[in-house]
């Protein structure tokens, strides 16, 4: 018992000890002579931010103009851009080649030998769970039919060239998040 005492005491000693040095530093003597906005407060309507690139390891909470983000894209007003631009076009080429399986209905490049795997699975062989946002909320929906799984290994593949691809097939557009592409496309009695 004296000993988980001692022990006790001890550590209870030290924890106050170490308080009582973590309050008792003393604040370095400042230059009042210096002007930096580091030794003003930070920055704000009194204070003027200089233009141009945010100071490194800095928050900005205000400033006169925004600072330059050098390096990023203005991303397409309607969220597809024009081809050359802000996406470029992937090679295509003619649907002749696909042998026994059937054609899809969806086929951004064409030609099966310009993708990096191909599958198909005919009608009644399961269902495909679709999903989209109707405004904030996510909205999934079973379908069913006949299903194509197309890989594209390509590093110019990108969402907006997707989204472009199903306008230029007359799809219908769904909202959905900026890494995800939903869209619908009648075909007389094909959907």
């Amino acid at each position: 018992m004296p000993l988980r005492r001692t022990i006790s005491i001890f550590l209870v000693s030290a924890l106050i000890f170490s308080l009582f040095t973590g309050c008792s530093r003393k604040k370095q003597e400042e230059d009042p002579t210096e002007t930096s906005q580091e030794h003003q407060g930070g920055v704000g309507p009194g204070t003027t931010q200089p233009s141009g690139t945010l100071p490194s390891g800095e928050l900005l909470l205000w400033a006169a103009e925004p600072p330059r983000l050098d390096g990023f894209l203005q991303a397409a007003p309607d969220l597809i851009g024009t081809p050359g631009k802000d996406f470029q076009l992937l090679e295509t080429g003619d649907p002749d080649d696909w042998g026994d399986m059937p054609v899809p209905l969806i086929n951004p490049l064409g030609s099966r030998s310009l993708y990096s795997d191909t599958y198909y699975e005919p009608v009644n062989r399961g269902s495909v769970e679709m999903g989209w946002l109707d405004g904030v909320t996510e909205v999934r929906q079973d379908i069913h039919g006949e299903r194509w799984e197309l890989t594209i290994y390509d590093e110019n593949l990108t969402t907006n060239y997707i989204r472009w691809y199903a306008k230029q097939i007359g799809a219908t557009l769904f909202s959905n998040t900026d890494d995800r592409v939903t869209f619908r496309l009648e075909k007389g009695n094909e959907v």
